[in-house]
């Protein structure tokens, strides 16, 4: 079927809206369609303010945006071991090199392009639904807005 605009989440491929775009080709998230991989490199140039230019030959390329799908558990404390999966994670760097579970910094245990291990760190008082975010080596980041709340702690009255 014919399509002018695709719905959120899908990309325009020839004459058809596609959730995944097919071999060959590269979902290009800026306007929304299925591109030639042979686009997906090109020039950096970069213009001063008297109209000087310096280029970089092939000097970027497009990466297909990475994405947190599940955090287990999605809550905790201080201590809670957390499993963070996802896809392209390392977002075209070498490593993960920094995750948060609303705003605090987690302790990496293990990390892959598809599944991060870390330990929650000492809330400071943040109980709630907050963000978690992963940055690579590239300084791409991913965020799962309110992916985890920090628990309360229980306080022990009586033994």
């Amino acid at each position: 079927s014919d399509c002018i605009a695709c719905a959120p989440g899908k990309f325009k491929y020839e004459r058809t809206c596609v959730a995944k775009c097919p071999n060959g080709t590269f979902a290009d998230l800026v306007d929304r369609n299925c591109k030639p991989l042979d686009c997906e490199i090109g020039d950096v140039t970069i213009i001063s303010d008297i109209g000087s230019t310096v280029t970089f030959k092939d000097g970027w390329r497009y990466l297909e945006e990475g994405i947190i799908s599940e955090v287990v558990p999605p809550f905790g404390q201080e201590s809670t071991p957390i499993v963070v999966r996802g896809d392209r994670l390392r977002g075209g760097g070498s490593q993960i090199v920094n995750v948060t579970l609303g705003g605090v910094v987690a302790q990496i245990v293990r990390e892959s392009d598809s599944e991060v291990s870390v330990i929650a760190g000492l809330g400071n008082g943040n109980v709630g639904p907050g963000d978690v975010i992963i940055t690579s080596s590239s300084g791409s980041t991913m965020v799962l807005e309110n992916g985890w709340s920090y628990l309360e702690h229980a306080v022990i009255t009586d033994v």
